[in-house]
């Protein structure tokens, strides 16, 4: 079954299906569920890691229900690779600029930023997190205001499946971002730590780590664009930082390039097919 089929059959689109795949979001329980019918199979099939908790529960008599309302259930499936909550959240923002954005985010990325919206101190300025498309690196200094909305109220869903091509950097003193082209990393920082692999070939992650551990006005990130020119940032300046999920994660890329496959496959064997009749 091709990823498109199972999209198809599972009510999803083929990007969710590659994210799931790769491992780099976990599935929502209702997808979670279409997807195991789709492919006749239980979900501790599909999502061997979920077999420690299924099992556990099932020992001490536990239901379903008993699993989805329990927090240390919920937090065992997501390590597993289940968003189990069936909760959507959304985070309605505003950077000193004036810029207003809403990013939808899982539970366990929510839990993440309520804490981190509230620090007043600490080592680190931002503050890293996924949403459906983007990976996120938000300055706390910059985040004048936060809301966790119950309903996704401002954005719907067509609007997240959109691809995302560029790696956008948020200016405090302008409302609109600066945008470059990037090449997909190809490898990991530990592909590279190791020796395996240059560091232009995890430039991405490597740019989003050393985010994340800033803690000086004064620090400076660098990056190299798709036409392989250096740019510098200063973190003290810096609002936002967001990347395509399928740039920053090697996995989620070649699962896409698999999917492509798929397709180009599909489409030679409907020639030929035409070509016999």
């Amino acid at each position: 079954m091709t990823q498109r089929q199972l999209a198809e059959a599972a009510e999803t689109s083929q990007q969710q299906i590659q994210r799931i795949e790769s491992g780099v979001q976990a599935a929502r329980f209702d997808i979670a569920l279409r997807i195991c019918a789709a492919l006749e199979a239980p979900m501790d099939r599909v999502f061997p890691a979920t077999q420690k908790v299924l099992r556990r529960s099932a020992s001490k008599g536990k239901t379903l229900g008993d699993l989805l309302s329990d927090d240390a259930s919920l937090e065992e499936f997501a390590d597993a690779g289940i968003e189990a909550s069936g909760k959507i959240h959304t985070m309605k923002f505003m950077l000193r600029s004036g810029f207003m954005g809403f990013h939808e985010v899982g539970g366990r990325e929510r839990t993440r930023l309520w804490t981190g919206v509230q620090r007043t101190n600490g080592s680190g300025r931002f503050i890293v997190y996924d949403t459906p498309n983007e990976r996120v690196a938000i300055n706390l200094e910059h985040l004048v205001f936060a809301q966790f909305l119950f309903d996704p109220a401002s954005m719907t869903n067509e609007e997240y499946e959109e691809p995302i091509e560029k790696l956008k950097i948020y200016i405090s003193a302008q409302r609109e971002p600066l945008e470059f082209g990037v090449d997909p990393d190809t490898a990991g920082i530990a592909d590279v730590d190791e020796g395996d692999a240059s560091e232009q070939a995890a430039q991405l992650q490597s740019l989003m780590f050393f985010v994340e551990m800033s803690s000086e006005h004064n620090d400076v990130f660098t990056f190299v664009d798709e036409d392989g020119e250096r740019a510098f940032l200063r973190a003290g300046d810096v609002s936002m930082i967001t990347i395509p999920l399928r740039c920053i994660e090697p996995k989620l890329f070649a699962s896409e390039v698999d999917g492509w496959r798929e397709m180009g496959d599909q489409e030679d064997e409907n020639a030929h097919g035409a070509r016999r009749e």
